[in-house]
């Protein structure tokens, strides 16, 4: 769906930041990674306000409720030191001695600094720095440090490098530096590399690990109990939790595995993919049986969710468990409803009064911004869940028609309600495939941060 919305903007946004949902299974609509520029605008005299950009969803935390709001609180998990972040070598290229040259037979590993840090292991996300030399004279082939000194990023244990660094490298600790000198068989055997790397050439590289991310987990299984036909959507809870109750609005992170609910076979899993699933509960573009299946969560919690076909795809029944993770409390923006049919014509209405001079023709706004479905309730896009504000231009023909002349006179501070008729919005018909409806209504609710004069 953000396709379509970056249609509503046009080249009023100058580029794009990561909304979250991907191609995930539970997603209603497949979208893009694309969202609203979030760069704020140069900093001048002509600024009406400074901007304050909502944190990301792990930071940004209300302590409104008095409640937790994350599942690590929760279980008390280790902090910086086993997530990496630890003391580090010197950012210097080192000196690869003339002690380590010679011919090897067998990886041979050296510790130069024992690292304190989180340990590598097959399948994690490890980032080095490194020096590489030939082992019969020290000629150096290559080095990180000679590259701006950006660390080099790969996945242990899977064969993207010479097996010589996914033996050496496992095992070693964030902070750790090591010296691998590998044999020709296991970096590049009887290859011509380079010029430098000949056949049959042994290597020596000086390694430093400077963070390593945890390989995904495996999927927790579901409970063959909870497999079979699904007559109606089923909420069992396996851990009720103990942290924030998730309610219509709010900002969710969850775990979760999907199976068939006849024969269990999984299709879809955020575990193996180690990265959480975001959605506004009760207001996504997810399967209906999501949207009414999270609400009522705890922080902590585990639920399995059964969900008929005609709540899912209409393509089979479905079963799910899912953990949620963070919480971040609902905006005011998230938690605005609309009663009766959707207008007929284009409608602005200020929900509480700015200050300072109106934005203008040519104006650059920096605003908060929730776009909904008026009569879904279905939350398109918002610059809360995306984690930084959206930075529009008001410039004739690059927004959706009805959208600029609703921003005209818009005040830093002011919260004000634009609803635009699919008729108006999309005068050559609505794009295909949107989700979008005849006689529904774009409802554009903008809070703005900061007006910078054209």
């Amino acid at each position: 769906m953000l396709i379509v919305l970056l249609a509503l903007f046009a080249s009023a946004c100058g580029g794009s930041d990561g909304a979250g949902s991907g191609d995930d299974a539970v997603s209603q609509v497949a979208d893009d990674e694309d969202g609203v520029n979030s760069d704020d605008a140069d900093a001048s005299d002509s600024a009406e306000d400074t901007v304050v950009p909502p944190p990301p969803l792990a930071l940004e935390i209300s302590q409104e409720r008095d409640c937790v709001h994350t599942n690590t609180e929760l279980k008390g998990e280790a902090g910086d030191e086993a997530a990496g972040d630890a003391p580090l070598p010197p950012a210097e290229k080192p000196e690869v001695g003339d002690e380590y040259f010679g011919d090897f037979d067998e990886l041979i590993v050296t510790d130069l600094i024992e690292g304190s840090g989180r340990e590598a292991v097959a399948g994690s996300a490890v980032d080095m720095q490194y020096v590489g030399v030939l082992a019969t004279d020290g000629t150096q082939f290559d080095a990180s440090w000679d590259r701006g000194g950006a660390p080099f990023s790969f996945t242990l244990g899977t064969g993207g490098v010479i097996q010589g660094w996914d033996d050496g490298i496992e095992g070693m600790k964030v902070g750790g530096r090591r010296v691998l000198q590998i044999p020709s068989a296991l970096a590049y055997g009887e290859q011509d590399r380079s010029e430098i790397i000949v056949a049959n050439s042994d290597l020596i590289f000086i390694v430093d690990l400077v963070s390593v991310s945890a390989p995904p987990e495996a999927a927790p299984p579901v409970p063959a109990d909870s497999l079979g036909e699904v007559g109606s959507l089923t909420v069992v809870d396996l851990v009720e939790g103990q942290g924030c109750t998730a309610e219509i609005g709010d900002i969710v992170a969850v775990n979760y595995v999907g199976v068939d609910a006849v024969d269990g076979i999984e299709f879809d899993s955020s575990w193996g993919r180690g990265d959480t699933f975001q959605l506004i509960v009760g207001r996504s573009q997810v399967i209906d049986g999501w949207n009414e299946g999270i609400a009522g969560m705890k922080v902590g919690g585990e639920r399995i969710l059964r969900i008929p076909s005609d709540q899912a795809y209409n393509e089979g029944d479905l079963v799910f468990r899912v953990h949620l993770e963070e919480l971040v409390e609902a905006p005011a923006a998230h938690q605005v409803t609309f009663d009766g049919d959707a207008p007929g014509e284009l409608e602005i209405t200020s929900l509480t009064e700015g200050t300072g001079d109106g934005a203008e023709l040519g104006d650059t706004v920096d605003s908060n911004i929730v776009v909904t479905l008026h009569n879904s309730g279905t939350i398109l896009q918002s610059s809360w869940q995306q984690g930084s504000p959206a930075q529009l231009v008001l410039q004739e023909g690059t927004m959706i028609p009805g959208l600029e002349e609703g921003m005209t006179g818009v005040k830093v501070g002011e919260l004000r309600q634009i609803s635009i008729p699919t008729e108006v919005a999309y005068p050559d018909g609505i794009p295909p495939n949107s989700g979008i409806e005849p006689g529904d209504a774009l409802v554009f609710i903008i809070e703005p941060l900061r007006i910078t004069k054209g």
